[in-house]
């Protein structure tokens, strides 16, 4: 994923305080938002299964150590 182009560079509307008025950039934050939380769902479901894996791992060697 690549990151987004804010529509405020070379915009010739631009002026101090647009970006609360700006609709193309309340969308642009909006979606820039809407990716946040999709990398971060991902990165804590990866962290998950990681842990997860490494546990049943564990869980493994030390049943062939019993046996």
């Amino acid at each position: 994923m690549t990151k987004r182009k804010a529509p405020c560079y070379k915009c010739e509307r631009r002026s101090e305080g647009c970006h609360s008025k700006c609709e193309a950039y309340i969308e642009y934050k909006t979606a820039c938002e809407a990716d946040y939380d999709m990398r971060k769902a991902h990165a804590t479901l990866v962290g998950y299964e990681a842990k997860r894996t490494e546990k049943m791992r564990k869980q493994w060697e030390r049943k062939q150590q019993i046996k």
